[in-house]
């Protein structure tokens, strides 16, 4: 996944920024905790910024909220990521 990761900011789709933080979460909540808030933060870029037309938007709000949403359904749902 680090290798995907780096690959999108080679190509400039992904900033270093959201890079370093990518490396935080994986390295500190491991694998299924990171694909859960990428898949959260993924989608709630996609639907909020559905109709803008900007084509470059800041990723690390939405990491943090998917971080977030991680740690409510962790403490509610009693959910076990490994």
């Amino acid at each position: 996944m680090t290798v995907l990761l780096l690959f999108l900011v080679i190509f400039k789709k992904l900033g270093c920024g959201d890079l370093y933080y990518f490396l935080f979460i994986m390295f500190g909540f491991g694998l299924t905790a990171t694909l859960f808030i990428c898949l959260v933060a993924s989608l709630s870029a996609f639907i909020l910024n559905f109709s803008s037309l900007k084509k470059e938007i800041p990723f690390i709000p939405y990491l943090s909220s998917g971080l977030f949403l991680f740690f409510i359904a962790q403490q509610n749902f009693s959910f076990q990521f490994s």
